[in-house]
């Protein structure tokens, strides 16, 4: 993975890792808000999980995924 910004992390994992990071990440969030963006096989051609304070809410509009700013 390459770190494009200060705890922006940008790569192509297996689904395996991915879970397994994404678990280890959450784990180590002290209060803060992580968001994870991966690809996968809907109309948009990815889904989005968010962990913590994001300031923001995932939300799920008939099958398309959305952002509400908080």
């Amino acid at each position: 993975m390459l770190e494009v910004r200060a705890g922006v992390f940008v790569g192509t994992l297996s689904t395996r890792v991915r879970e397994l990071l994404w678990q280890a990440v959450c784990a180590r969030n002290a209060g803060g808000g992580c968001v994870l963006v991966h690809a996968a096989q809907n109309e948009q051609g990815f889904a989005m999980l968010t962990h913590g304070d994001t300031s923001r809410t995932v939300i799920d509009i008939e099958g398309l995924t959305l952002v509400r700013k908080a």
